[in-house]
């Protein structure tokens, strides 16, 4: 017995692959975006802000600055957002990651802030701390450049920072350490009175 086949109609096949595709796209959309990973490390708490840039820093401008604290970093941000708003979600972040506030006791505070700058101290346990401050990009490119100074730092290098915050509202800057801060403050307290955490 011989069995025959009618011709193969390219036309009907590209038109069955086509609505197949239609129907795979539809039920794509109409399906729940996969959840966002949860940050995990202090790096990506801050990162997942929204509107938050990461600013490249020359390791040079901060290199001898991080030296008297061995395992240490220092990293700073950009953003379009208010101090005090931008603030209170670095702060969420941070302590979302597993930091929690470190209260100082009284005469042992970092000092107060100038207006429309906010700061804090956070601890994970006796293996990392971090030093974090949120304060409002000076409009004036004067005052701007003198509030980025760093000592030994050349001309370009200031002028390449100076201009990653040009036209933004707020910057970022976290010091993190390996728990050196919090056995630092811990070292210098007064008989009776220590740092206490908040969860």
């Amino acid at each position: 017995m011989v069995y025959t086949f009618a011709p193969f109609d390219t036309k009907v096949f590209r038109a069955a692959l086509a609505g197949l595709l239609l129907m795979l796209a539809l039920l794509t959309a109409c399906g729940d975006p996969p959840p966002a990973p949860t940050p995990k490390t202090l790096d990506e708490g801050i990162a997942a802000i929204s509107g938050v840039k990461a600013v490249e820093l020359d390791p040079a401008l901060i290199g001898d600055n991080l030296k008297q604290f061995p395992g240490s970093t220092v990293k700073m941000y950009s953003s379009d957002e208010a101090a005090d708003k931008l603030f209170s979600k670095t702060e969420a972040a941070v302590t979302g990651v597993g930091y929690q506030k470190l209260d100082l006791p009284p005469g042992q505070a970092f000092g107060a802030t100038a207006p429309g700058n906010f700061g804090g101290f956070y601890t994970k346990g006796e293996t990392a701390d971090v030093l974090l401050a949120v304060a409002a990009v000076p409009n004036d490119p004067a005052e701007l450049a003198k509030s980025l100074k760093f000592p030994g730092a050349t001309e370009a290098q200031l002028t390449k920072l100076a201009e990653q915050f040009r036209g933004k509202k707020s910057a970022i800057v976290t010091y993190s350490t390996p728990g050196l801060f919090s056995g630092l403050i811990k070292g210098f307290s007064g008989a009776g009175t220590t740092p206490t955490t908040k969860p």
